[in-house]
């Protein structure tokens, strides 16, 4: 769910 702010990367799942 961290994406986008953290350099684009989905951590735990897609990209919201």
């Amino acid at each position: 769910g961290e994406s986008g702010k953290e350099g684009g990367i989905a951590w735990e799942g897609p990209e919201r």
